[in-house]
């Protein structure tokens, strides 16, 4: 990760904003690094994860 910051890198934009578009081991993929380096620097950062459900609306099948 410090070499990702030493590269000009805003983890604290980037980071979040991948890993809610496409998890971990997605932004761990498009940045070069392991999937724990991820997990590991968003708990660092005081980021914890939330799973929610919400209802959806039932479609008809045609």
């Amino acid at each position: 990760m410090d070499e990702l910051q030493k590269a000009g890198w805003d983890l604290e934009k980037t980071i979040p904003a991948m890993v809610n578009s496409g998890g971990q081991k997605r932004a761990a993929d498009e940045l070069g690094v392991t999937q724990a380096s991820i997990s590991n620097w968003l708990k660092k950062q005081g980021y914890t994860q939330i799973i929610r459900y919400v209802k959806s609306e039932k479609v008809k099948a045609q």
